[in-house]
């Protein structure tokens, strides 16, 4: 995709642009003592909590904006988000099964 200047800089989490993944990927909720992780209706903070993952739940996400990863779906909620890299602690909540996955986000 040809973006007007910004190309010298490394697609990171900070990157608040949406991207849709090529197909759904598999991710899968870290070990992160005994925290959940909170679904929520919108890729914000303060976004409405839909729902809770524990470590070692698996989701599909379908698409991926700054640190938040859509969710194909959860339960009735169409569009959930989850918070996969927590920037304040440097915490990952979240890692793709796949590796080329991984590789793909960076």
């Amino acid at each position: 995709g040809a973006g007007a200047g910004g190309e010298d800089r490394p697609p990171g989490i900070a990157d608040e642009i949406y991207k849709k993944f090529t197909r759904p990927q598999p991710w899968t909720v870290c070990q992160i003592g005994e925290n959940l992780v909170n679904i929520r209706e919108g890729p914000h903070v303060e976004a409405e909590r839909v729902g809770q993952l524990k470590a070692g739940d698996k989701v599909e996400a379908v698409g991926r904006k700054g640190c938040w990863l859509h969710l194909a779906r959860y339960g009735a909620e169409q569009e959930p988000w989850v918070l996969y890299f927590y920037q304040k602690l440097d915490a990952r909540l979240l890692r793709p099964v796949r590796r080329a996955d991984a590789e793909a986000i960076g």
